[in-house]
Parts: structure tokens; C-alpha cells; sequence
């Protein structure tokens, strides 16, 4: 299955998405935005590929929507699993992926190209169907 990763760029954005999803780059269904009615008007937004992120962050997601809206978790968590989860297009570029294809692979090739000192350094978080951060240790 093919995808579509969105990556933060701004930086109150990027701090938003590492707090709630763990990461700065969510799966979207689409490359193209396309038009929603939010409060301050209609918008470009993007339709997160739900089924694509880890359990734990669809249960963090579903948190932080439930404490931003007053509602209860559980039913912020319905939400989340049956109508989806959007984001807003401004301040985010779109890169495409292919699911669970080469990512290990990428990861492992590219690391020996690091110098040692900074390839022990250097962890790796894997998701299912990405990688969901880089840790670099001092």
C-alpha cells in the first residue's frame, strides 16, 4: 500500500505533532489537500491515514482531541476511528512513501555511511510502516 507522509515545517507544529503523535511526519491518505469547513472558514486540509498510525498514538491522538474539545476520551476515540482525523495543509510538505517497503533496509544501509562515534550515538524508533524518530545522543 502506498502513502503519503505529511512533515511538519513549522516549528509550533512540529512541537505539536512530537508531543501528541511521537513524531513530526504523519501518513495522509492523499498528496492533495482538499477543502474543509473549519471555524475560521473552509481550509486545504489533509485526511490522516488513521489505520496507518500505531495503536498508541491513535490512543494519545484521541487524548489530546478529548482534552481541546471538553469531551470524553471515549468518545473522542470513536471519533478518531470512524471519522477520521484531519490537518490543516498550511505549514506542512507532503512526501510519498510506500508502506512497509524498504524501510529497515533504508535505515541499515544508510547508517554505516555515518561516522562511528555517531552511528552509537544514533537510535532508531520503528513503527509499523515508518520510521517515527531518529535520536541523536550527546
Amino acid at each position: 500500500m502506498s502513502y503519503h507522509l505529511a512533515v511538519a515545517v513549522t516549528q509550533k507544529r512540529r512541537a505539536e505533532w512530537d508531543r501528541v503523535f511521537g513524531t513530526i511526519k504523519l501518513p495522509v491518505l492523499d498528496g492533495r489537500p482538499r477543502p474543509a469547513e473549519m471555524r475560521d472558514g473552509t481550509v486545504l486540509v489533509y485526511d490522516v491515514a488513521v489505520a496507518a498510525l500505531h495503536p498508541g498514538q491513535v490512543a494519545r491522538l484521541a487524548g489530546h482531541i478529548a482534552r481541546r474539545r471538553r469531551m470524553d476520551y471515549d468518545e473522542a476515540r470513536s471519533s478518531v476511528e470512524t471519522d477520521g482525523f484531519v490537518i490543516r495543509a498550511e505549514g506542512v510538505v507532503i512526501e510519498t512513501a510506500d508502506a512497509g517497503e524498504g524501510i529497515g533496509r533504508f535505515v541499515v544501509v544508510n547508517m554505516h555511511r555515518m561516522p562511528a562515534l555517531q552511528r552509537r550515538r544514533t537510535r532508531v524508533h520503528l513503527i509499523a510502516g515508518g520510521i517515527s524518530r531518529v535520536t541523536t545522543y550527546q
